[in-house]
Parts: structure tokens; C-alpha cells; sequence
């Protein structure tokens, strides 16, 4: 017996689940997130967008998937921006037809 699959052929929009977990956090929310952390001691909040927050003053890498799992929102770091028409920080991209 085998089962029947059936995959969505057009982009739906998102969820009330995905909208309402969605939250733009502030900076406040940052730094008390970074708080605890002698990682983030010196994480400095230099921009906050509907898209993501962009932070400075990281160690690694690490801190920042700390910062973004815990908000639930994308974190950036300055000292490696992602690349325009690129996939984040990627050397990869669309080529403009």
C-alpha cells in the first residue's frame, strides 16, 4: 500500500502561527538578552529592522545564533555583512537576466 502525497504548487501566505511569532524585538529586549553573556559584553545594537537586527562587538559566531534562537528574529553581525543579491554572506548569487 502505498501513500499518497500531495505538495502545494503556489506560494501560500504565511501562517497566523508564523505572523504572530514574528516579533521585531527592541532594543531594550536585546541587551537584556545579551546580559548574561560574557560573549556579548561588548554587543553593541546598531540597527533594528522589520527584516532584522544588525549587532556589533560579537567574539564568534556563536553568540549571534544565541541572540537569534532566543528572540526568535533575525540577528546580523557588522563584521560580516551579507551580501547584496546574495544568499546572506554567501560568495553565491542570482545573475540578472
Amino acid at each position: 500500500m502505498s501513500a499518497s502525497v500531495t505538495y502545494a504548487t503556489s506560494a501560500r501566505p504565511p501562517s497566523r502561527l508564523a505572523v504572530n511569532a514574528h516579533k521585531q524585538p527592541s532594543r531594550e529586549q536585546l541587551v537584556a538578552a545579551a546580559r548574561d553573556l560574557p560573549e556579548l559584553r561588548q554587543l553593541q545594537v546598531m540597527d533594528i529592522s522589520p527584516r532584522a537586527a544588525v549587532v556589533d562587538g560579537l567574539a564568534s559566531e556563536q553568540p549571534r545564533y544565541f541572540l537569534q534562537h532566543a528572540l526568535g528574529f533575525q540577528v546580523h553581525d557588522a563584521a560580516h555583512p551579507h551580501l547584496p543579491g546574495h544568499h546572506g554572506r554567501a560568495e553565491i548569487g542570482w545573475e540578472q537576466s
